[in-house]
């Protein structure tokens, strides 16, 4: 594990993925103008992605295609709350559920169709049963998906009924959001008291897949954690308090994706220490994510409530359908030191319970990754063992619920529970930033900075600038990608062996389908004239952008549909010729898209540093005085 990164799981341990049987998405963009004529998906397509391979690294499958196929999943499923009944049944049924053949069934061709004011987006997937049944268990283990009926079991067994959590929605919802799907056509689930959860979301190395933190991300991280004041659990609790406003009602909800790694490796380790907001009211804190909504405990009960099931102890799958109030603690326990000297400890929560709230409360997929950042808290001083385990390794955080844990002097700072938080940069030589001298490129190299940043342009209704420009930033680094390994093979020709050649061959074609694809997303999301979440630019920039784009036929792809049969034994420099010279033109024009979508991103950055930033540090030194 490095500095920065956090390791995603494989998708079946160690094992040989199942997935390499599955065929991943198919996108397609209609003009509604050829709506009449039938449904020929690809009709002035701007692009056409068709692949035979879910994209993968180091054998994993992205986190994020397996949060779009849960996510495609829920609306496919179109749940109600209660269903038709043909005949009196005698076992109980459960609002929003399915069970898993119903789930095997759909997924044979899953298929969603997000319309826009003048495009139709079309996606699908065709997923085997066995990869259907895979992705089940993934989703079941990612907490996306609990059993009402069971709701102590861990595993999926048989054909188990399911319901989506609140952790399940919030990922649906998210998928809705930046697909630009309209409230309108959200499922109606989403409007429902099941969707509860504010995720603290993190952001993924766009080639490794792995979670990105920096010391600052971390500190947020333990405040939300924490909660905004201390979270005892008793039995005698009353539910934690929901959202009064449906979070269908912001609907403006996305997570931050395709960053890389690298970008930090050379940062200094600056932060914001003490974040909170100073609001000690349990009903409105501060959430990393979204911070609009007003509760009320009397409102409504959540469907997951329950005294035994939120029980830090109990053996629930999940625990937690909100977030906001932190992780449950015990207040007071009484511990025995391994000289039994007898211990009363003020808040303490277990190995168990810390897990449970990470897996629950954040978008991570699995006890790995929980694990890794819990272990991070102990590393860094914000939480340590009251009764340390010798036949353990020193430092090593365990997910049991023997082993317990209690906040450290430096973890009080932190959280800030008594009194209004602070905002403070360090940089390692131990002197202080003001924050007026924090620049822009200071916020977007430092994850944790971003986050805060992306929480004011969302309450300032400006967020799609920063995300069409790290979608922007992406789209260079994955032309420069192309471009490179295109140089290589020109130099080296076909020299290497046949099994070096045709891994570069698939590359190549795997690059420039990358290339076109983000080309199209970001013009269709943040450029066109129909874009949700359209970005302010000068005339002259989107006149340009509008030409490159209507001029891109679908003939500039599907050339590449003839090189997948190609028989690499029998390719010599007079076949590799053509198939170099398509990716020359295919350079070409991704090019022009580039020299284009740089004046963009230029523009976009000038904006957020003259009017967004002034505005964002502004709000932060209110806060500090």
């Amino acid at each position: 594990m490095s500095d920065s990164t956090l390791t995603a799981e494989k998708i079946d341990g160690d094992s040989p993925s199942p997935f390499l049987q599955g065929s991943p998405a198919t996108t397609s963009t209609e003009s509604s103008s050829d709506k009449d004529s039938g449904p020929r998906y690809g009709t002035r397509t701007t692009h056409d992605v068709v692949l035979n391979k879910f994209p993968r690294t180091n054998g994993r499958v992205y986190e994020k295609d397996i949060k779009d196929m849960f996510s495609m999943l829920i609306i496919g499923l179109g749940l109600k709350a209660s269903k038709p009944k043909k005949f009196i049944s005698i076992s109980k049924t459960f609002p929003y559920s399915f069970d898993c053949n119903t789930a095997i069934e759909k997924m044979k061709d899953l298929n969603i169709n997000i319309e826009l004011s003048r495009t139709i987006n079309h996606i699908s997937y065709q997923l085997s049963p066995e990869v259907s049944l895979s992705l089940l268990t993934r989703f079941y283990s990612a907490k996306f998906l609990h059993s009402p009926a069971d709701r102590t079991s861990h595993e999926l067994v048989g054909n188990m009924v399911l319901q989506p959590t609140p952790k399940g929605l919030a990922i649906v919802q998210a998928f809705c959001e930046r697909s630009g799907m309209k409230k309108s056509n959200l499922p109606e689930i989403l409007k429902s008291n099941f969707n509860s959860m504010e995720l603290f979301c993190f952001e993924r190395d766009w080639k490794s897949d792995k979670i990105l933190y920096s010391k600052y991300l971390l500190d947020l991280l333990f405040s939300s954690l924490m909660g905004p004041k201390p979270n005892v659990w008793s039995s005698n609790n009353e539910q934690d308090p929901l959202p009064t406003n449906s979070r269908v009602e912001n609907h403006r909800f996305s997570i931050p994706e395709f960053q890389t790694a690298k970008e930090y490796e050379d940062v200094p380790g600056f932060s914001f220490i003490q974040f909170q907001t100073g609001n000690n009211d349990p009903s409105q804190p501060t959430s990393p994510v979204n911070n609009n909504s007003k509760t009320n405990g009397d409102a409504e009960v959540s469907p997951f409530y329950h005294r035994y099931f939120t029980n830090p102890e109990s053996d629930a799958h999940v625990h937690y359908y909100v977030s906001l109030v932190g992780v449950r603690l015990f207040k007071d326990k009484v511990f025995h030191s391994q000289k039994d000297k007898k211990l009363v400890v003020d808040y303490s929560m277990s190995g168990k319970a810390v897990c449970q709230w990470l897996l629950d409360c954040t978008d991570i997929l699995n006890v790995k990754q929980a694990l890794d950042i819990a272990g991070l808290m102990v590393k860094n001083n914000l939480i340590k063992e009251i009764v340390p385990d010798n036949s353990s390794s020193k430092g090593n955080f365990s997910n049991s619920r023997n082993r317990h844990y209690t906040i450290t002097d430096l973890g009080l700072q932190v959280c800030q529970w008594s009194k209004p938080a602070k905002l403070r940069i360090e940089r390692p030589s131990g002197s202080k930033q003001s924050v007026k001298a924090t620049t822009l490129d200071d916020i977007l190299k430092d994850p944790g900075m971003r986050l805060q940043f992306r929480k004011h342009l969302s309450r300032e209704y400006c967020l799609e600038n920063l995300e069409a420009y790290m979608q922007l930033k992406y789209f260079d680094q994955t032309l420069h990608d192309y471009d490179t390994l295109l140089k290589y093979v020109h130099e080296r020709g076909c020299k290497k062996d046949l099994m070096t050649l045709e891994k570069i061959i698939k590359r190549l074609l795997s690059l420039r389908k990358s290339c076109f694809s983000l080309a199209n997303s970001i013009y269709i999301t943040y450029l066109s004239d129909e874009a949700p979440f359209i970005v302010n630019i000068a005339y002259k920039f989107k006149a340009s952008i509008t030409g490159i784009f209507t001029n891109i036929n679908r003939e500039e792809e599907d050339d590449d549909l003839n090189w997948k049969q190609i028989d690499v034994s029998e390719m010599q420099t007079r076949t590799l010729t053509p198939f170099l010279q398509s990716h020359d033109q295919a350079i070409k024009l991704l090019s022009d898209i580039s020299i284009v979508f740089t004046q963009v991103s230029q523009h976009l950055h000038r904006l957020m540093e003259v009017d967004s930033l002034p505005k964002f540090l502004k709000t932060i030194s209110k806060k500090n005085h």
